[in-house]
């Protein structure tokens, strides 16, 4: 399954990160704030450290293989 995600750094809190969770298992997919996005592996640990940009960023979840196009706007 492939899902496409749109998040607004402008829109998001500041400090505290929101966790986003795949729709299908639930496992964790990335967590986000205002001015970053950390996109995690299969144990939850950090993989990749975003900045707010137009860059769409591919992931794939550990659990259930749904494919994410990420796009982490300002």
């Amino acid at each position: 399954m492939r899902f496409t995600i749109y998040i607004y750094a402008s829109q998001s809190t500041k400090g505290e990160l929101i966790t986003f969770r795949c729709p299908r298992c639930g496992r964790m997919v990335f967590k986000h704030n205002s001015s970053h996005m950390l996109v995690s592996n299969a144990l939850g640990a950090s993989l990749t450290s975003l900045d707010p940009g137009s860059q769409v960023t591919e992931h794939m979840c550990h659990s259930c293989k749904s494919i994410f196009s990420i796009l982490y706007q300002k």
